[in-house]
């Protein structure tokens, strides 16, 4: 899988960023994180990209629970246990 970012105008002179990884066969997660590292050598301040990685995080895990919530309240599906729950 290969990340690039590049000035939309070619006449900007800007930099082009790729990284790749030399598997096509990755997750998500690791498809999100090369996007952000190219971000990063792209000229964002690393501060401000992973901490919206850490807000992105944050609201998956609430989104998660939200959508196991909905799905018990519904009686589509039997409760299963959450990790570390007993």
């Amino acid at each position: 899988m290969k990340v690039t970012i590049e000035p939309a105008a070619r006449n900007n002179g800007g930099l082009t960023v790729s990284i790749s990884d030399p598997s096509d066969d990755i997750d998500c997660e690791h498809a999100v994180n090369m996007v952000l590292g190219a971000l990063v050598v792209w000229g964002f301040s690393p501060l401000n990209v992973f901490e919206d990685r850490d807000t992105i995080k944050a609201l998956e895990v609430e989104i998660k629970d939200l959508r196991l919530e909905i799905e018990n309240l519904s009686g589509n599906r039997t409760p299963k246990k959450q990790k570390g729950v007993k």
